[in-house]
């Protein structure tokens, strides 16, 4: 609770709250999947760890009564009760593994949509069952002492390996995973036989370190993320929290977890009423720190501010990491109307319009259909599978070839195109060749190649409305910079609409997108294709404000809020009732 306290209260820390809730019942697992909060995403929370936690406790809720029927047909039956047992983990084994390897294919390679797979308790299961058959196994089945000393000397570099080489976007069973369990469980069953590796290993400060391990997997993340929040990017800081870390790790094994090892077996009334209140005591407090943070410690300009923190405009439509072909178009239908449809194209930059164009078509009796991909822009540029970004380029040009094919048979309409103003489309791009593009000025031509093709793609539409990248709070690689939801207690609490907001001359807040402006621009020569600038309507007086009071213009450094997109009706209106969208 007293970590959670210290997180920042607009929208970060209802978040926070509610996964250390869930924690404290099990299920942060599912609380993390929920958020769309994957464990080295963008939700900086100190419970984020506990989601193996929550797979752990409901594998070991389940796990008994698997024992208990094998155990039941074994004597029924005259089985042997421990190849029974064995068998029903393995059937599970193989149903867990079946199971993870659909996760594996059918959730792409996007970091959002990896929650899935990464978290599911069913699809990670076979990973507890291969632990628990080695137990089995250990029992019954040990090896000579000189292949079990060259197998645990083989499975504990392979494990380290595997850990060490395993890229951050591995999603499970992605084979860093297969081969750390595979190894891990190697190493489990050599060395239960007694070798020299294993007396290595068995080391008394390795195995004293292994003993608090699990404290110390507790309390690390805490520290480390309270550091990186109010200190960032300080190292000795950090250091000094991770040993901190692990100090508080050693005196709560001393104190807490090894007396309630000791009486666990046989606990007592007093033994009873201690696990209760340290189970009920952050639970209630942490619930009470969700509830007064979700009213905005009734504050009025806290509740404005948390407001606009938790009302994110691209949900408005169906705009996700799914490819067009993966969603029930009926979710993209934002409104209805007897009139012309309009259509909304592009990436997240896009889909913030949509409050302000459904306020738009809602006065002139027209559809809106959102057709937008989070971080992917509209181009049809041919890119190929390259690493970091793994198939997220080639998703997104399948993507913007699914929406082409569907617009082409789609009642004819509107479009408007918006884009974040510097591609993401850095890598994998094919040159007019089919080369890839390498240098600076090959892939801004294969980009521009690329935009011309999808706005000619399009055959069956009235007008197309190009808008202009929008003015940003900060530079547009600049992951660190302004956002509400990370905005500290102190500045909340001292006053809110001045220590949380930000600010930017109009001019500078377009640097970086002029390129993309100038290929907008180059198309207004193809008929019905326009322009629609909006920086003089998002940034009044040439300075771009992320809110004025309580009224909150910016959701954060580089999209508008829910406000900051409605008052953009008027503009939208004008354009689609005069077809005059330079400006």
């Amino acid at each position: 609770a007293l970590a959670t306290l210290a997180m920042p209260p607009l929208a970060t820390q209802q978040k926070v709250a509610a996964t250390g809730l869930a924690a404290t019942f099990g299920v942060s697992n599912w609380q993390l999947w929920a958020l769309h909060a994957p464990y080295l995403g963008a939700l900086q929370s100190p419970y984020r760890h506990t989601w193996s936690l929550g797979v752990e406790e409901q594998f070991y809720l389940v796990l008994p009564a698997v024992m208990a029927l094998g155990l039941g047909l074994a004597a029924r039956r005259g089985w042997s009760a421990h190849r029974t047992v064995a068998t029903l983990i393995g059937v599970v084994l193989m149903l867990s593994a079946a199971y993870a390897a659909h996760l594996h294919i059918s959730y792409p390679e996007v970091s959002n949509l990896q929650v899935r797979p990464y978290m599911d308790t069913f699809g990670r299961a076979w990973e507890f069952c291969v632990g628990a058959l080695v137990a089995l196994g250990v029992l019954h089945w040990r090896m000579g002492r000189i292949p079990a000393t060259v197998l645990t000397v083989l499975a504990a570099a392979g494990a380290g390996g595997a850990a060490l080489l395993a890229p951050p976007t591995s999603k499970t069973p992605d084979w860093p995973i297969l081969a750390a369990v595979a190894m891990t469980a190697l190493a489990l069953w050599s060395g239960a036989t007694a070798n020299p590796a294993s007396r290595l290993l068995g080391w008394r400060p390795l195995a004293a370190l292994g003993e608090i391990s699990y404290s110390w997997y507790l309390w690390h993340l805490p520290f480390l993320v309270l550091i990186q929040l109010y200190l960032p990017g300080r190292q000795l800081a950090t250091l000094g929290a991770v040993l901190l870390s692990l100090l508080v790790a050693v005196l709560a094994y001393r104190f807490v977890e090894k007396p309630l090892r000791r009486r666990g077996h046989s606990p007592g009334r007093t033994a009873r009423g201690a696990l209760a209140a340290l189970w009920l005591t952050p639970a209630c407090a942490t619930l009470a720190v969700l509830c007064i943070s979700s009213q905005g410690y009734w504050n009025p300009h806290i509740r404005a501010a948390n407001a606009n923190a938790n009302n994110e405009p691209s949900v408005w439509g169906c705009m996700s990491l799914a490819e067009l072909s993966e969603r029930d178009l009926g979710d993209c239908q934002v409104r209805s109307g007897s009139g012309t449809p309009v259509y909304l194209l592009g990436d997240s930059n896009a889909a913030q319009y949509l409050p302000g164009l459904s306020k738009a078509v809602a006065q002139l009796d027209r559809p809106l259909i959102d057709l937008t991909m989070a971080g992917c822009s509209f181009n049809l540029a041919p890119v190929v599978r390259v690493p970091p970004r793994e198939l997220r380029d080639v998703r997104c040009m399948e993507h913007n070839h699914q929406v082409v094919a569907h617009l082409n048979s789609a009642p004819s309409g509107d479009l408007f195109i918006g884009t974040f103003g510097r591609d993401g489309l850095e890598v994998g791009l094919l040159d007019a060749q089919g080369k890839l593009a390498t240098t600076a000025a090959e892939k801004e031509t294969a980009r521009t190649r690329g935009l011309r093709a999808a706005v000619l793609s399009l055959t069956r539409r009235e007008r197309i409305w190009l808008i202009r990248p929008m003015p940003h709070l900060a530079p547009l690689g600049d992951l660190n910079g302004w956002q509400p939801s990370r905005c500290l207690p102190h500045q909340v609490f001292s006053d809110v609409t001045h220590d949380c907001s930000a600010q930017r001359p109009l001019a500078e807040a377009l640097q970086g997108s002029e390129p993309e402006w100038r290929r907008e621009q180059n198309l207004t020569a193809l008929p019905g294709v326009r322009t629609l600038d909006l920086g003089k309507e998002i940034c009044p007086s040439g300075i771009c404000r992320s809110n004025n009071g309580d009224s909150w213009w910016y959701f954060d450094r580089w999209h508008l809020s829910v406000a900051g997109s409605t008052r953009l009706a008027p503009r939208f209106v004008a354009a689609l009732r005069e077809g005059q969208g330079s400006g």
